[in-house]
């Protein structure tokens, strides 16, 4: 085979491969295959519950989305997941199964297009905790806001990638609190002061507001940000005990108050 014949066949295998992009670019564009562009949506939802008795340990892990989490009065965990979707797009799936005395809610979004950009939050995840429920609970999100209702929880664990993480409410925790977020805000308020409290984002703003009589030491440090404090949170009277705060943030500020909301 010559030189000229083995150009002639490159030069035409090219042109088809270009073809192809282009057929394939003008499909997507008109189906919505490509996110960003329009294309038909439609609405879902789909739910699942959990007897509470025996439950010990909650985690939700999600891709994206919206998390709300609220207190309600019955004997069950429940959760509702509902949205829209590309017309591409697979149903969501929505587990919620029991593995030994935890209750695990994880939902899932499956793609068959190409993802340009952050993936949009256009799903909204309820979870409903009875009141009687005093054990731990564990969120996990990647591209996913976090809001909890006020309840009384014994340790919490909240992480996201991107988003914000934030109480609607004062919580009571006895343990452990955690909560962090590489590119987000984190806000939360406390009825009780919790054994310690650990936050930390890489780009968003931190706010602890916990109650008038709380007292706990106080560690923060943030690269690019102010530090603002109640000058007495340190203040420990003879006999008493105090909580631990460590927050830190790379680009954001701190602020720690009393009596309150954020």
């Amino acid at each position: 085979m010559n030189g000229k014949k083995v150009s002639r066949i490159a030069a035409i295998t090219a042109i088809i491969a270009v073809v192809s992009l282009l057929i394939a670019g003008l499909i997507g564009i008109s189906s919505g295959v490509f996110r960003g562009i329009p294309g038909k949506v439609k609405a879902f939802s789909v739910s699942g519950a959990l007897p509470l008795e025996g439950t010990r340990n909650i985690t939700i892990m999600t891709t994206n989305g919206y998390i709300t989490i609220r207190e309600t009065s019955g004997d069950e965990i429940t959760a509702s997941l509902h949205g829209t979707l590309n017309s591409l797009e697979e149903r969501p799936r929505l587990e919620v199964r029991r593995q030994g005395d935890t209750a695990e809610i994880r939902f899932e979004r499956n793609q068959r297009y190409l993802q340009i950009g952050r993936q949009p939050n256009n799903a909204v995840l309820e979870v409903g905790i009875p009141n009687k429920y005093a054990g731990k609970l564990s969120v996990e999100g990647v591209s996913s806001d976090i809001s909890l209702q006020n309840h009384a929880y014994s340790e919490l664990a909240l992480k996201t990638v991107s988003g914000d993480i934030e109480s609607d409410g004062a919580l009571a925790v006895i343990g452990s609190v955690d909560a962090h977020s590489i590119s987000g805000d984190v806000a939360l308020s406390f009825s009780k002061m919790p054994g310690s409290i650990a936050v930390k984002t890489v780009s968003g703003d931190v706010h602890l507001a916990v109650p008038s009589n709380a007292q706990y030491t106080l560690e923060t440090h943030s690269v690019s940000g102010d530090v603002t404090s109640d000058s007495s949170a340190t203040n420990l009277q003879p006999g008493g005990s105090k909580g631990i705060i460590t927050a830190n943030t790379v680009s954001g500020n701190i602020g720690i108050s009393r009596n309150g909301g954020i």
